[in-house]
This record gives C-alpha cells, structure tokens and sequence, in this order.
C-alpha cells in the first residue's frame, strides 16, 4: 500500500504542495519598435505590411492584406525600374552633399513618377474595408514604430533640421528600402540565371569569371534603365562566344534550333 502511494505522489500531476497559486504571465504587446544590441531601431522597409501581419488577421483578412500589397509593390517596381537609371544618379548626389538635391529627390518620389502609387494612398487606408477595427490597432503600431524612427533619426542629424525634414528623410529612406529589395531581387534572379547558365553549359571557373565580365555591363546598363545598345550587346555576344569551347558552341547552337522550333 505504501508502495503504490509512493507511486501515485511521485506521478501526480497536480502542482506541487508548496508551490503558490499558478499565475498566467501575460504576453508582451504587440510592437515594431526593436532595437539591436547596440539600442539602434531595427529598420523595416514596410511597416504598415508588418504592422498587418502581425495581428495575425484572419486568413480570410490576411488574403486580401496580401492581393493588395502584391499589387502596390507591383505598381512601385513597375515605376521603379523604368526610372531606376535617374534614381540611382539622384541618389548619389544627394549622399554627396550637393546642395538642393534632396528637394530633387523628394520631388521625384512625391510628385512626378511615382503619382499613381501615391495616389492610392497608405496600404492600412486602402484594406481598411476588409479588416473593420484592425485597421485602427495597425496605424497605433506604425504611428509608434515612426516615432521611435524620428527620434532616431533627430540624433543623426544636425538639431538645427526641422521636425518636417525629419519626416521627409525618414519616408525617403522607407522608399530607398523598398527600391533595395527591387534591385536585390533582381541581382538574385540574374544570378540564378547565371548560374543555370554555367550548369548547363558546364563553364568551369575561368569561363565563368570571363562570362561575368563581359555580361555585367550590360545587366547594370539594364538594370538601371535605358538599357545597352544592339551592338554593345552583340559585342559582348562575340566576346562570350569566344569564351565558350567548340563542343559547348555546339551545344549552344543546338539548344538555339530547338527554341527557334518550339521544342522542348
């Protein structure tokens, strides 16, 4: 008997005889506020998106959160990469200090190309019918994740800079986010290319770095708009072709008739 009470105490699963009453700790508030290790905010590229995502909405909410984000970054890459070429140059000279530039940069974001993104206006503004009172629990997280943003930022910056031009750098550095994930994506989806590329031609290294030289002005040329020429492309053509063996030329060229044949 005293045995099997040994057992039945040693299993119990009840608290234990001395413990006080159990307590539910209450889980953290929802915030984008995080800082690294350094007491530096954590940047995000989209906070309106995380702010929505972490509500964890309904799947219903969530699936219209993410028809309507899909076709705003598409719209913003869309725009992005037709004027990427004079982007990327107003951007250097605005990190050079020249004067005014900033104003240049602003204008170009806020009023000439980018209008028909604008004019949809905030992502919470625009799923707000389909998520009724998260839309208000959204704009709380952002309006919090902004002002730690700009009290962040007012360190940075001389304190003579206004609480507007505060705010202004702060959106603009939230575009330049969204336009880095642009060009990474591109970046990884040439590389992946390449790298296809290179199996299925079975380039060894050297071939592969020549490849790398002489086809990446093109891409950036590409990239950054406008694009290169017919002949600097056929230029670069004659020069990889050279690079390639001739039983890889030959396999090009196979692979070539096949295509033009609409095989597989």
């Amino acid at each position: 008997m005293l045995y099997l009470l040994t057992i039945a105490i040693m299993t119990c699963q009840a608290a234990p005889l001395l413990a006080g009453p159990s307590i539910k700790e209450d889980e953290p508030p929802a915030t984008l506020v995080v800082l690294d290790y350094e007491g530096r905010l954590q940047p995000l590229g989209d906070p309106e998106y995380d702010a929505l995502r972490m509500l964890k909405l309904p799947a219903s909410e969530q699936t219209e959160v993410d028809r309507i984000h899909l076709e705003r970054r598409t719209l913003f890459h869309k725009i992005s990469r037709e004027h990427l070429g004079s982007i990327i140059e107003l951007t250097g000279k605005f990190q050079s200090g020249k004067p005014g530039l900033l104003a240049a940069l602003r204008g170009m974001f806020l009023i000439s190309h980018y209008q028909p993104y604008f004019e949809r206006g905030s992502l919470i503004d625009e799923v707000s019918p389909f998520i009724g009172d998260h839309a208000a629990a959204a704009r709380t997280l952002v309006m919090q994740y902004d002002i730690a943003a700009a009290r962040q930022m007012a360190l940075e910056l001389d304190t003579s800079v206004s609480s507007s031009e505060v705010g202004n750098r702060i959106r603009l550095r939230r575009y330049g986010e969204l336009l880095r994930d642009l060009i990474e994506g591109q970046g990884k989806m040439a590389e992946d290319n390449f790298a296809l590329f290179a199996e299925e031609y079975r380039l060894d290294d050297v071939q592969q770095g020549e490849m790398r030289r002489i086809f990446e002005p093109v891409y950036v040329q590409d990239v950054i708009g406008g694009g290169a020429s017919i002949r600097e492309r056929w230029a670069a053509l004659r020069e990889g072709w050279g690079v390639l063996t001739p039983s890889q030329q030959a396999n090009f060229v196979a692979r070539a008739i096949k295509q033009l044949r609409g095989e597989s």
